[in-house]
């Protein structure tokens, strides 16, 4: 019986440390930065459900001179390895992450800036982000935790701890293992990843539009972004303001602080997205938002602020009104392409002038009567796109859409 044991015990010591061994070698979640090798592990499938860790793991390795923040718009739409980057700014590192509220940025921020390189961040402003309290980054939380101590303050051996919790769950839980032969199994492009510098790519649209068609996706988002509409309306109508303005300001004190280049901007959205906006009631406060953007610009001129937004070519795109129908600029009603993502950079570079604005305390009041008359002329007219699904609730406020409708109406 004994002997028995012996032999039981050594065996599944054995197959553990083999598992182990299999897990750090596919390394599913970039914990140990192993080689990505072509067919085997290159593609990591697994990294997005775990993408707080990935990255933070990965911008340490990597030490970046540029970071991408922001949500995951920026998240797949724009590539940190993009040739249009100027050669002052890289290696650039994208840690835009899914679902990334306003005080998140400013954690990740701290993060990258630990690592001891980072000179400019590209921070990606969300609209809907600043219209309802998000409590800062919880210090007891794995991601606080995880961070370097020059981040975060908290005594090293804190993060040690979440350390060895983070390689437990890379080599000896079943999960890792599952991650780890759909890595080695899952090699064949379009699989959804994240690249070495932080990029998730835009896989995981192509895969949902493989399955499921173009049209589909906007009909999915559609509600969701109505109801986050609503739910922004609903708050600001009760007197509060917009409540995340302290968190940006906290984000370009620390910029001003450390000698970081800041770099912020408001991305593309759909002539359809801007219609929800306006059909809840937000259109003001999406022009109080932009001001207010400006209003915490420093007066140095340290800090850029570019808007992306308004109803440009790319934004009045045709929504799909096939199956199959392709789009361009858009995979849906939030989320731009990296076509459209390399125009912003390159924008932003110094090139494609007919896309983009800078925007500064001069040229606010043009831009916002612009935004304006845009607004009449078209969301108030015959939609470039109409919304492909209906609008469940009334406006909170007197569009001023409405007396242009009206004549508009035939």
């Amino acid at each position: 019986m004994a002997r028995f044991c012996r032999i039981w015990l050594g065996a599944l010591i054995a197959m553990l440390a083999l598992v182990a061994a299999f897990n750090v070698i596919v390394d599913p979640y970039s914990v140990f930065g192993m080689p990505r090798i072509a067919g085997f592990n290159a593609l990591k499938p697994g990294a997005g459900t775990h993408e707080r860790m990935v990255k933070t793991y990965q911008v340490e390795r990597r030490r970046p001179v540029t970071i991408i923040l922001g949500s995951s718009r920026a998240d797949n739409g724009l590539d940190p390895d993009s040739a249009l980057w100027p050669a002052r700014m890289r290696p650039v590192y994208n840690l835009a992450v899914d679902g990334a509220s306003q005080p998140e940025l400013l954690a990740f921020l701290r993060e990258a800036w630990a690592t001891g390189r980072l000179k400019y961040a590209v921070v990606q402003l969300d609209f809907e982000n600043f219209l309802w309290y998000q409590g800062p980054v919880p210090r007891g939380s794995s991601t606080w935790r995880r961070f370097l101590p020059a981040a975060t303050g908290l005594p090293p051996r804190v993060r040690l701890w979440q350390r060895l919790h983070d390689m437990f769950l890379a080599t000896l839980t079943l999960g890792a293992l599952e991650d780890s032969l759909s890595t080695v199994f899952e090699q064949t492009p379009p699989e959804p990843t994240i690249t070495r510098d932080g990029y998730a790519t835009d896989a995981i649209f192509r895969n949902w539009i493989a399955a499921d068609g173009t049209r589909a996706l906007f009909v999915q988002k559609t509600p969701e972004d109505m109801w986050k509409a609503l739910r922004g309306a609903r708050d600001l109508a009760r007197g509060a303001p917009l409540p995340q303005l302290g968190s940006l300001r906290a984000l370009v004190a620390f910029c001003r602080a450390h000698h970081i280049r800041l770099t912020l901007l408001i991305p593309p959205m759909p002539a359809a997205l801007l219609e929800i906006f306006d059909q809840a009631g937000l259109w003001p406060d999406f022009l109080a938002w932009q001001r207010a953007l400006v209003a915490a610009l420093p007066a140095d001129g340290s800090v850029t602020l570019w808007d992306f937004d308004g109803w440009n070519r790319f934004a009045t795109e045709p929504e799909p009104a096939t199956r199959d129908q392709k789009t361009r600029w858009f995979w849906e009603l939030t989320h731009f392409t990296p076509a459209l993502g390399a125009r912003m950079i390159a924008r932003m570079a110094g090139g494609d002038p007919g896309f983009g604005l800078r925007l500064t305390r001069a040229r606010l009041d043009g831009w916002i009567a612009l935004q304006q008359r845009e607004n009449i002329a078209h969301a108030c007219g015959p939609h470039p796109a109409p919304l492909l699904t209906p609008w469940p609730a009334p406006p909170r406020y007197a569009s001023p859409c409405a007396g242009a409708r009206a004549a508009l109406s035939p």
